[in-house]
């Protein structure tokens, strides 16, 4: 199985984003899976992770005007991916030492009773600082503190000791079965920066595809505590998400014509 990394992280994030995902890719570094990195900074960092994981592809396309991670994911599939079922990964998820296998046999399990491709979202817990003054609020270290106070390790047991915010679905990795994500034609690229592209995604394949959610703990993934990335375009991405996601919720046999993303962009998936 394929795993997919988009990295695009530049200056004084560089390093940071780095640290952490070299102990992501760690936590997969003796388990069945193919890596796969589409780095989009400015930056090579292949000579940076290649010594952690035995099975790496990687491609270096530098990400011209405003990032789109919904862009970004499609350029990765599609130069990358080519397993039946990939994951989509961020890269300060850590995993516990079976995940692999124990999201294989479960999709497997599945697929013995449900007749069409799956999509599976699985839990994640969001780690939060060990030290914070009392004066300090959660909100206020998300948007401007410069570093983690946490100690990170690539160690899933290590890292489950520690504060977290209880977890929620990482709707945003996960299962994914290649032939519907190229049949959609990916994330809809029209959503600039971060967010909500996860979740209209996940509401177009779930017309073609069920989806199943797993909050378990053998499969669930921890998100190692950075500051909030910077939102790019928020106001309009939600704009865009609340009228589709209202469209596409309101059909009740949709044909695949009617859940595809990027019509009108026959270079879908290419950055340039």
């Amino acid at each position: 199985m394929d795993i997919l990394y988009i990295f695009n992280f530049e200056s004084q994030q560089l390093e940071s984003a780095l640290a952490r995902f070299r102990f992501s890719l760690a936590s997969l570094a003796t388990q069945r899976v193919r890596i796969c990195v589409s780095n989009n900074s400015e930056y090579c960092i292949l000579s940076r992770i290649e010594d952690v994981v035995p099975d790496l592809a990687y491609v270096h396309r530098p990400y011209r005007g405003k990032f789109s991670r919904a862009h970004a994911i499609n350029f990765g599939v599609r130069s990358l991916v080519s397993s039946e079922y990939f994951m989509i990964s961020d890269v300060d998820l850590i995993y516990r030492p079976d995940h692999i296998d124990a999201i294989k046999h479960k999709l497997q399990k599945a697929l013995q009773t449900i007749k069409r491709p799956l999509r599976m979202v699985f839990w994640n817990y969001n780690l939060q600082p060990r030290f914070e003054p009392a004066w300090m609020n959660i909100r206020f270290l998300r948007r401007f503190a410069s570093t983690s106070p946490l100690m990170e390790c690539s160690d899933y047991e290590t890292l489950s000791k520690l504060p977290n915010n209880g977890g929620g679905f990482a709707h945003g990795n996960g299962i994914i079965h290649l032939e519907t994500f190229m049949r959609l034609r990916g994330y809809d690229e029209e959503m600039i920066g971060y967010g909500p592209e996860d979740d209209l995604f996940n509401t177009r394949i779930g017309k073609v595809n069920d989806i199943i959610y797993d909050n378990s703990d053998d499969t669930a993934s921890i998100h190692l505590w950075h500051p909030r990335l910077q939102l790019i375009q928020l106001k309009k991405n939600m704009s865009i998400w609340r009228k589709r996601k209202a469209y596409y919720e309101s059909l009740n046999a949709p044909d695949w014509s009617d859940v595809i993303a990027n019509k009108n962009r026959p270079n879908w998936g290419e950055i340039s």
